[in-house]
């Protein structure tokens, strides 16, 4: 396995380069390209439901995305870490590494998903600001063992100076993701039981929920990195 030498990663917060970002993540997602997306495949089992007959039904796919999103992430997040290191992993360490932090991370993700949706009702500008200020939460807990709020405040100490390159990175994967969200509904509307165009939607979000993870623990290696000079063996000591 072709390990990803620690002088690719920025040694200051200057260095810090969004297209360097994404190939270092595809070259990870892509030395694991099967686990890495069967994994991803948990996070997107609820788009695999039927959507609700008419706007007032209910529908239990918004919670569940909410709920396996994040703990599916975590998973991938041991994966991401050990390839990193040149170490190979397996599908079912990983999971036992990314459940291992379930609460925490659930709870991260709740309160995430209200001080965001607060910053909607207040502006557009707190919600994208607050976006990129907790781009990075998740690995902060899962590697730091830190509670919900601390993972936030964590995550906002090591993006504070470079929150708009952080949130060019999340603008980046939601126009990737809202333009393949297009061409789906497009097949949807077309296919007479619609099928083809969800499986297909499910696919596609398992992989980029997959490599989404990816960046996000590539990020935190790298801003780790740049702001306090601590290296990937440091960080991902926890998993030995």
């Amino acid at each position: 396995m072709a390990e990803i030498p620690i002088a690719a990663a920025p040694r200051g917060a200057n260095d810090l380069r969004i297209g360097a970002l994404f190939r270092r993540s595809f070259g990870v997602f892509s030395r694991h390209f099967i686990p890495f997306c069967l994994l991803g495949a948990v996070g997107a089992l609820p788009y695999l439901l039927p959507a609700p007959p008419n706007r007032g039904s209910s529908s239990w796919a918004p919670l569940l995305v909410l709920l396996l999103t994040p703990v599916t992430q975590a998973v991938i997040l041991y994966g991401a870490f050990q390839d990193m290191r040149g170490r190979p992993f397996g599908i079912a360490e990983s999971v036992k590494r990314g459940l291992s932090r379930i609460f925490p991370i659930i709870g991260l993700s709740i309160c995430v998903l209200i001080v965001v949706c607060l910053g909607f009702l207040l502006l557009i500008i707190p919600a994208v600001i607050f976006q990129a200020m907790f781009f990075v939460a998740l690995p902060a807990c899962v590697i730091e063992r830190l509670g919900p709020i601390r993972s936030m405040t964590r995550s906002a100490e090591l993006t504070k100076g470079l929150r708009w390159r952080v949130f060019a990175i999340a603008l980046l994967m939601l126009i990737v993701a809202a333009a393949a969200a297009g061409v789906f509904e497009v097949l949807l509307l077309r296919s007479r039981h619609g099928l083809p165009a969800t499986i297909g939607n499910f696919a596609w979000q398992a992989v980029l929920g997959a490599y989404e993870a990816i960046v996000t623990a590539v990020l935190y290696s790298d801003l780790r990195r740049a702001k306090e000079g601590i290296d990937l063996e440091q960080i991902a000591a926890v998993f030995d």
